[in-house]
C-alpha cells in the first residue's frame, strides 16, 4: 500500500472537472444564444404584427378621411340645393304677389291720377305721379285705405305742377302692402290654378 501512486487518478478527475466545467459554460453560452435570437426573432414578430396593425389604421383612416370629405362635399350640395329650392320658392310665391299688387293698383287709381313710377322695398310702396286736382289725389288715398291689399296712406310730398305738360300736381304716396291679403291672393291664386289643371 505504500508504494500505490494516486496521481495519476487526481490528474484525471482534475480534467473530468474542467470538462464539465467548460460544458456547463459552453452549454450556458449556448443558452444565452438561444435566448437572444428567440427574443429577436419574437421581437420582430410582434413589430411586423404592430406596422401591420399600423397600416390598417392608416388605411382605414385613410378611407374615413376620404368619406368625411365625401359628406362634406354631399352636405355643401344640399346646401346648395336648398338655397335654389328657397329661391325658387320665393320667385313662385313673389310672381302672383307683383300680379295681384299691381291688379289692385289699378282698382284704387281714380281717373285722372296718373303713376309715373313704382317702387318696393320689402313691404313698403312708393309712387310717384301727377294728377289734375287735389280731390282725385285724396280720393287715391281713401281706397288704398280701404283696400284689404293696402294699408297707411301717406302722402310724402305734393307740389304744383306742370302746366304745359297738363298737369297741376305732382305727388308721392307711401302705401304698405298686406302681407295677409297678399297671402290670401297667392292660396286664391294656386287653388284656381289647381282647379284649372285639374
Amino acid at each position: 500500500m505504500e508504494g500505490l501512486n494516486l496521481l495519476p487518478w487526481r490528474e484525471q478527475q482534475r480534467e473530468n472537472r474542467k470538462r464539465q466545467f467548460a460544458a456547463m459554460i459552453a452549454a450556458v453560452i449556448l443558452s444565452g444564444i438561444l435566448f437572444i435570437i428567440f427574443s429577436h426573432v419574437l421581437i420582430a414578430r410582434k413589430i411586423q404584427e404592430q406596422q401591420a396593425v399600423s397600416n390598417f389604421l392608416q388605411t382605414e383612416i385613410k378611407s374615413l378621411n376620404q368619406s368625411l370629405s365625401e359628406v362634406k362635399r354631399l352636405k355643401q350640395r344640399k346646401q346648395v340645393m336648398i338655397q335654389r329650392l328657397e329661391f325658387i320658392n320665393k320667385l313662385q310665391t313673389g310672381r302672383p304677389l307683383v300680379v295681384g299688387t299691381y291688379d289692385e293698383l289699378v282698382r284704387i287709381i281714380p281717373q285722372g291720377v296718373y303713376i309715373n313710377t313704382i317702387s318696393r322695398k320689402g313691404s313698403i310702396l312708393i309712387m310717384e305721379g301727377h294728377s289734375e286736382s287735389n280731390a282725385q289725389i285724396s280720393e287715391l288715398m281713401r281706397n288704398a285705405e280701404h283696400s284689404k291689399w293696402f294699408s297707411e296712406p301717406k302722402l310724402q310730398e305734393i307740389k304744383t305742377g306742370n302746366k304745359q305738360k297738363n298737369y297741376k300736381y305732382a305727388f308721392s304716396l307711401k302705401l304698405t302692402l298686406e302681407p295677409r291679403s297678399a297671402s290670401k291672393y297667392i292660396r286664391h291664386t294656386v287653388t284656381e290654378t289647381k282647379a284649372k289643371q285639374q
